[in-house]
């Protein structure tokens, strides 16, 4: 038993003079109504931010609702411990030895953990090292397909608490990817459209070469160098374009850090070598974006207009022949021009071409993105469930005389439907409420995406066996929405089915009774783990035959290796588990408990008789009543 809890104090409330110690195995914590004792375990709950759902509520001192019912639990905190905190002391168990914690808590601030002593900063996995349960929780985790499987997920809470946040960053990814491939997907389809006519250019340019009379050499030499002339002009001029663009970048970067020379005076008044050190690489910092600005400035002074005018100029004289031979073959001129403008127009479209190449793989990059989260969050969903299969074959295999336990993977999200509803709203499709209902079961969401994104109709039609017509405005109305992308990131949950032996018939959880229902979560609860199991009133929505027959048999082997803490009325827990410890809380004034009578079961078998059994008389007169029963 790797953790356990030794102790639990107050400092000041109702559980001030109530110092209480529990065993490493069994502790069963008895005594009157109104004594405390689910003060305490909600105390604990609160000490240890377990469900801090639950926790939330216990501090919550507004006021309900009109009309609403809130149990008494409702603010429970502030009103028992007041100003006070309370303290848990908690034996931690590895490997490599034994070590004191100690968590305490006061209202209003979050949970404070010191190890050996000394303040805990980093590692908050104590916390997480605990079970709770209240009385009535049975029976609403039984309703509750979530709340079943974080029963299930309870020995790997950590690991699937983890690998739960990771698939949801995945789906958040695929939120954001969904809109930009849309996005880009569009200008794609502009672009392709302005390239369109790039082929029949290149075939009127061929074609224009092949009927233009023949150049002369000299013509043909001069045309060369004069395109080889306009080729390097325009080259140069968007480098000179690219390196302004970076020069006045490269400016807007370097500032110098606000209150920066305030902060490294500061600096140098703290007489510690860490705050020199930083106080150093400040200044350091400051001279780097000083001195470097004064040369990205020098360079960005460079006159470069002039410069580039005068080349201009120059070529300009050059292609001066070029004219000249071009004028004195004037059926080659208007040839030749024919073809510069085309040329002009066939490469203004390779450029486009080019930006329309770059942007499809852009949009290549991007949908891979998004198959790689779709398969991390399937990956994901297989590493989930599989530590769940092993808990429920693990349960079956030793509970299968009881219930049986059955898990489906990723069948389950009320959400998906309800998506498509607003999804669907305002399409004026017939039959709305049934095409949801189709849509939910039998396209997965990013199917749906994928098909809408493709405007395939016919294979939604084929899915759901409906009109394509229907299909084709469905696609049409949720293509452009959206919403339509929040749909990629929809997470099917696993769903654990529990059903339960009733009279030899098996029985699913929803048709048993709220007694059956709560014996039916016990094999999901009552299993060795390293941490402690705290429990109050379990026999609540139990029957006493199911606590004598099954229950006491199990907590009696649990005991010896999980520390079980029991808040119980019922004698048969604290007796026949042959409880290490038993905690019988009494009151030293009407708000104020007093100090707990503990001991082994023979050392407190008195209060067990008084408290649990009605006292000595009562129980003499049920054995003469039962005389005859008992003997036969």
């Amino acid at each position: 038993m790797p953790t356990v809890i030794k102790s639990v104090r107050t400092t000041a409330g109702f559980l001030q003079g109530a110092h209480v110690e529990f065993a490493p195995g069994l502790t069963c914590v008895i005594g009157a109504r109104g004594t405390c004792k689910s003060t305490l375990v909600e105390t604990i709950r609160f000490a240890f931010n377990c469900n801090p759902e639950r926790v939330e509520f216990l501090l919550t001192t507004s006021k309900p609702v009109a009309g609403s019912e809130n149990p008494p639990s409702h603010g429970l905190i502030p009103s028992t411990l007041g100003n006070g905190r309370v303290c848990c002391e908690v034996e931690d168990r590895s490997p490599t030895g034994s070590y004191k914690i100690t968590v305490e808590r006061e209202v209003g601030v979050t949970p404070q953990i010191y190890r050996e002593e000394v303040r805990e900063l980093s590692d908050s996995s104590v916390l997480q090292r605990l079970e709770i349960y209240s009385q009535g929780d049975l029976q609403l985790i039984a309703q509750d397909d979530r709340l079943r499987l974080d029963l299930i997920d309870r020995p790997h809470k950590a690991k699937v608490d983890s690998l739960k946040v990771e698939r949801e960053s995945h789906a958040q990814i695929l939120r954001e990817l969904g809109p930009k491939i849309r996005a880009k997907r569009i200008e794609v389809e502009s672009k392709r459209a302005e390239v369109r006519g790039l082929e029949g250019l290149r075939a009127q340019l061929k074609e224009l070469q092949g009927g233009r009379p023949t150049l002369s050499e000299e013509l043909d030499r001069e045309r060369a160098a004069f395109q080889e002339r306009n080729s390097l002009l325009e080259r140069l001029e968007g480098a000179i374009k690219g390196r302004i663009t970076t020069l006045d970048s490269a400016l807007a970067s370097l500032k110098p850090l606000e209150g920066l020379p305030k902060l490294i005076g500061e600096l140098a008044g703290l007489r510690m070598p860490e705050a020199g050190r930083l106080r150093t690489l400040l200044e350091e910092h400051q001279e780097f974006v000083v001195s470097t600005k004064a040369v990205v400035q020098e360079a960005a002074d460079v006159e470069t207009d002039n410069p580039l005018a005068l080349v201009r100029v120059h070529f300009e004289e050059q292609n001066a022949k070029y004219y000249e031979l071009r004028r004195d073959q004037q059926s080659v001129n208007d040839s030749l021009k024919r073809e510069d403008t085309l040329k002009d127009q066939i490469a203004h479209l390779e450029r486009q071409q080019t930006e329309l190449d770059r942007m499809e793989t852009e949009v290549a990059d991007l949908t891979k993105q998004r198959q790689t989260s779709r398969d991390a969050i399937r990956l994901i969903g297989d590493d989930i469930c599989s530590l769940r299969v092993r808990e429920v074959e693990a349960i079956n295999a030793r509970h299968s005389d009881v219930i049986i336990l059955a898990l489906e993977q990723g069948v389950r999200s009320p959400g998906y439907a309800d998506k498509l509803t607003t999804l669907l709203k305002g399409s004026n499709l017939r039959n709305q409420t049934d095409v949801v209902k189709d849509l939910a079961e039998k396209i997965r969401p990013f199917d749906l995406v994928d098909t809408v994104e493709r405007s395939d109709a016919s294979r939604l039609a084929t899915a759901l066996n409906r009109d394509i017509g229907q299909m084709t405005r469905l696609i049409g109305h949720v293509s452009d929405s959206p919403g339509l992308y929040d749909l990629d990131g929809i997470i099917f949950e696993d769903r654990l089915d529990i059903t339960m032996y009733d009279e030899g018939v098996l029985k699913p959880v929803g048709q048993l009774s709220r007694g059956q229902m709560a014996t039916a979560l016990l094999p999901l609860i009552l299993r060795s783990a390293d941490y402690p199991l705290i429990f109050d009133q379990p026999e609540d929505d139990l029957d006493n035959r199911f606590i004598y027959k099954t229950l006491v048999e199990i907590v009696r082997d649990l005991k010896r290796e999980r520390q079980l803490i029991f808040v119980t009325h019922n004698a048969n827990i604290p007796v026949l588990g042959e409880a290490d410890r038993i905690v019988v809380m009494q009151m030293e004034t009407p708000l104020t408990a007093g100090a707990p009578v503990c001991g082994a079961v023979d050392e407190v078998k008195e209060h067990i008789l008084n408290i649990l059994e009605g006292g000595k008389e009562a129980f003499r007169q049920r054995q003469e009543k039962y005389q005859t029963l008992l003997t036969t």
